[in-house]
């Protein structure tokens, strides 16, 4: 099969005819998680994305990390990074708000992992419904990655059967 090449004014075009939106991922002291965390976001399949990413004084080498990705990355996101002294979370919430440019805000916390389409999809998902806002919950528990409802996760919670859980959100 022949596979023609995509120009950059191409790839341009598609984009404009999606809304911008921002993934915003606060860190601090998270080395172990945010390369993972950052390689789902810059896997994203939705086409225009930016991803904003403000690091709140971390000492365990995330800066460093941050730094390096900033320097080298080459990718068709958008990617911003910012590095600061320690400020607290709402500090970093806020500022990572103040930096988007998006029409929508998809938060991500640095430990967390979200698959390809998780974007597409929460997009479709608030453009079908007609939604202001799109809420998804993703539990992790003792026997593997599970996905559910609100209730079922208030119930194991509840019952502490939980390791760590996600909630991401799209509005």
């Amino acid at each position: 099969m022949h596979m023609r090449e995509i120009d950059k004014k191409e790839v341009e075009e598609f984009k404009n005819q999606y809304p911008l939106i921002s993934l915003l991922i606060p860190t601090f002291n998270t080395i172990n998680f945010i390369k993972k965390t950052v390689g789902c976001s810059l896997a994203q399949s939705y086409p225009n994305l930016e991803i904003v990413i403000v690091d709140d004084g971390s000492t365990d080498g995330t800066q460093e990390y941050l730094q390096s990705l900033l320097d080298e990355y080459d990718g068709p996101k958008q990617l911003c990074i910012a590095l600061g002294e320690h400020r607290g979370v709402g500090s970093t919430r806020n500022e990572l708000l103040m930096r988007s440019h998006g029409e929508y805000i998809f938060w991500l916390d640095s430990d967390d992992i979200i698959t390809p389409d998780t974007i597409w999809n929460c997009y479709n998902l608030l453009i079908k419904e007609n939604c202001d806002l799109v809420r998804i919950d993703m539990t992790q528990s003792y026997a593997g990655v599970v996905y559910m409802d609100t209730q079922a996760y208030m119930r194991l919670l509840l019952m502490d059967k939980l390791k760590s859980y996600i909630t991401a959100t799209l509005f």
